[in-house]
């Protein structure tokens, strides 16, 4: 295996790699002109709805092969927000079964990416740099906007697979350099090893942390039972729920604030928790419906299905698409930070539980780990610590002989070797409370983890 310190100079040159995608181009402009919008009134955010919205459709309906069908001769001129009611919503397995039906054929340069979102089914997104210097330009804004330093050292804990999962002592993470970002593992977070994690966090002083919402609270916790505490700067979660109780004992353990931000890959909408603590959904970024069943809008403070249409990505136009979660929109369109935007009050979806694998460690956010793979949905159930149940609904191209077996591998380089998983062909899987489908159930009592 390559050694550790050469581990590191390869990530930070990947890392520099990637910077530049991200941050060449027009990404400067993009992030000033973001800035730029956060004094305008919500009339002059509702102009700018209804003239992407002109923009998006009529490009849709010319040269995207789904719209041209849908559309026909067009659905007409756009002069409020209200007329898109009338264009029938878009189920994420329509855009998963033919992701091709959703870009224009000609179209070249196109950029790839999978996302798993939180039915664990997975998607292709086609974007072009130019949509990727805009969804990070907004990322960083929206960093800048809380007062964090984007060019300072930062902690990132996410899904990517840092070490080996069955890596058994330190370091559990690697440093992309010119990134000034530390990439933790957040496969390894067991009683054994979370000491050292809270000690590489102290020794390497970030300024923030972006973590997953259940990855940070198992550290955060487990500093405050042996007494522990660090002081950052802020704290941005993401992809999962972030519930009340994991916040308030982050918030103690790091002496600083949570922002939760929720968007998704399809890059259809971002909304990012302000000072205030409040969920506002960013009007230039995309139009957030709220909506029945039958796509038709619900009253502030109903809760309902979140529909969306981005504005970003123009290579594969996405309209009035449900992304699979439900939220409320709060009455109280308000807030003293000074943005006049949609105010969610609560989101609703990826809850995500923990799993404990065979030797300690708690695993949260299951979702990337069947990207890639012939399976349409997947669902993780936890009986007994080091064991684990995965259901999955497999796709027509599934080769049971063949696929079976990557299934288990793929979930075993998450959980590691000691952990038993068993895995099951369904034909559908186990939907809780209002259709929406939980990835990760987990059946041990609270002490077991």
């Amino acid at each position: 295996m390559m050694p550790v310190a050469l581990q590191n100079i390869v990530v930070s040159v990947k890392g520099l790699q990637l910077e530049r995608i991200r941050k060449r181009g027009a990404y400067e402009e993009y992030k000033q002109q973001i800035v730029g919008r956060n004094h305008w009134t919500s009339k002059q955010f509702e102009a700018y709805q209804i003239e992407q919205l002109n923009k998006i459709v009529d490009y849709a309906a010319k040269y995207v092969p789904y719209y041209q069908r849908t559309f026909g001769s067009g659905i007409g001129k756009i002069d409020s927000l209200h007329s898109l009611a009338n264009v029938p919503l878009l189920p994420r397995e329509k855009v998963r079964s033919n992701p091709s039906d959703f870009v224009l054929a000609s179209a070249k340069k196109q950029i790839t990416v999978q996302t798993t979102g939180t039915t664990g089914s997975p998607l292709k997104v086609i974007c072009d740099a130019d949509a990727r210097q805009k969804n990070y330009a907004y990322f960083d804004a929206y960093l800048e906007s809380l007062g964090l330093n984007t060019m300072a050292r930062h902690i990132i804990i996410g899904g990517r697979v840092v070490v080996s999962p069955n890596c058994i002592k330190p370091p559990f993470w690697r440093e992309s350099k010119f990134q000034k970002s530390l990439l933790m593992s957040s496969y390894h977070l067991s009683d054994d090893f979370i000491d050292f994690y809270v000690d590489k966090i102290a020794d390497y002083e970030p300024e923030y942390i972006e973590s997953y919402p259940s990855s940070i609270y198992i550290i955060a916790r487990h500093m405050l039972k042996t007494g522990r505490q660090l002081k950052v700067k802020g704290i941005v979660t993401s992809a999962e729920t972030l519930h009340p109780d994991q916040r308030e004992v982050i918030e103690q353990a790091f002496q600083c604030k949570i922002y939760d931000q929720y968007g998704c890959a399809e890059m259809c909408l971002f909304v990012g928790q302000c000072p205030e603590g409040r969920y506002h959904v960013r009007p230039d970024y995309g139009y957030v419906e709220i909506v029945n069943d039958d796509g038709y809008p619900l009253p502030l403070g109903e809760v309902g299905n979140v529909v969306c249409t981005g504005f970003i990505n123009q290579r594969m136009p996405l309209i009035r698409y449900v992304i699979g979660d439900h939220a409320v929109m709060d009455p109280n369109q308000t807030c003293g930070c000074g943005l006049h935007t949609p105010i969610f009050k609560e989101i609703i979806g990826r809850k995500d539980d923990v799993l404990i694998t065979g030797d300690g460690r708690y695993v949260g956010r299951m979702s990337p780990v069947l990207k890639g793979l012939p399976v349409k949905e997947a669902q993780y159930i936890q009986n007994v610590p080091g064991e684990v149940i995965v259901n999955i609904v497999p796709d027509d191209s599934f080769d049971s002989a063949h696929d079976i077996a990557a299934v288990s591998d793929a979930v075993k380089l998450r959980l590691g070797k000691t952990t038993r998983v068993e895995i099951l062909l369904v034909s559908d899987l186990e939907k809780g409370k209002g259709g929406k489908l939980k990835s990760v159930i987990s059946n041990l009592d609270d002490k077991e983890g």
